[in-house]
C-alpha cells in the first residue's frame, strides 16, 4: 500500500476543498486530498483508483435487454400452452 503524504495544515500550505455547502453555499474547511481539489467525503479520487467497466461493482453487461426478456416470456408461454394440449391429449 502507498501512503500519500498528508498536507501540512499547520502553516497554511494545503489547498482547501473546492466543494461548496448546497445550503449556504460556503466553501468546505477542509484541507483538500492530496493532489485533487476536493477533500475526500467529496468524492475526489486518483484515476488509476478507479475501477472501470466489468470491474465496476454497478456494471451492467446489457445481455438482458427488455426485449429479450419479453421473447423469453412469451417462449415460456407458447411451451406452457404446447405443454397444456399434449397432457389433454395425454401423450405426457
Amino acid at each position: 500500500m502507498i501512503m500519500m503524504p498528508l498536507p501540512n495544515i499547520a502553516n497554511g500550505t494545503a489547498r482547501q476543498c473546492a466543494a461548496n455547502n448546497r445550503k449556504t453555499g460556503d466553501r468546505c474547511l477542509n484541507p483538500a486530498a492530496f493532489g485533487m481539489n476536493t477533500y475526500r467525503y467529496h468524492g475526489e479520487r486518483k484515476r488509476n483508483t478507479l475501477r472501470h467497466g466489468a470491474e465496476h461493482p454497478q456494471y451492467r453487461h446489457g445481455m438482458e435487454t427488455l426485449d429479450a426478456k419479453r421473447h423469453r416470456c412469451e417462449c415460456f408461454q407458447k411451451l406452457k400452452k404446447y405443454e397444456i394440449e399434449l397432457k389433454s391429449a395425454g401423450l405426457i
